[in-house]
């Protein structure tokens, strides 16, 4: 699973937490560099259940999936795209099945 720039924006202000305690599987999470929502990424971080997750918190970054854009994020697109990249290709190794020789 990949969330950009998620937080509590719904009427019940812990929905999303609640949700994330059932989440099991891999999970990034990028926000935007601004510390309120680096902190609000945080608190959704720490609820998810998913034994493999991660936090990215980018140098530059902008809200949302946005950031991935090179022409909306100048300066941080090609980081955020590493960090992606990256990820994804853990989830793969971990999901990978063994070979047989």
């Amino acid at each position: 699973m990949l969330a950009f720039s998620p937080g509590e924006y719904l009427a019940d202000k812990n929905a999303v937490r609640a949700a994330a305690r059932q989440v099991t599987v891999p999970v990034f999470i990028h926000s935007a560099s601004d510390p309120q929502e680096v902190r609000n990424a945080r608190r959704i971080f720490s609820a998810v259940a998913s034994r493999f997750k991660v936090q990215k918190v980018p140098a530059h970054g902008i809200h949302g999936s946005s950031t991935l854009r090179s022409e909306r994020d100048w300066a941080g697109a090609a980081e955020n795209w590493a960090a992606v990249t990256a990820f994804l290709k853990r989830v793969r190794t971990l999901r990978a099945p063994a070979r047989v020789r």
